[in-house]
């Protein structure tokens, strides 16, 4: 399991993974819905372990999963069947409907 460093001035908060409170902090604006935040989440997670580069997983994950890592872990993983259902999941994570 990762936990997520969120960092904040002179402190650090560690937040649980795939929670609202996570949810937001990737500046997800739209509906959380925990099992398809889970699904975009554990691709970022997958990826991370293929590479162990953490620089992996938080790319993977900023901004609402819409960045250029994203996609390409959907391909790392060999996932690219599903890249349809992800874009509409992370649409809807990212309030973009």
């Amino acid at each position: 399991m990762l936990l997520l460093l969120v960092q904040s001035g002179a402190a650090a908060i560690t937040l649980r993974p795939n929670t609202r409170m996570e949810f937001a902090s990737l500046s997800c604006a739209g509906e959380y819905n925990k099992a398809e935040y889970r699904d975009l989440s554990r691709v970022c997670e997958d990826c991370y372990n293929l590479f162990r580069e953490i620089y992996v997983f938080s790319s993977c994950k900023s901004n609402c999963f819409r960045n250029e890592m994203f996609p390409k872990c959907v391909s790392y993983l060999l996932l690219d069947n599903r890249m349809g259902d992800f874009v509409r999941k992370i649409s809807l994570a990212s309030g973009d409907r």
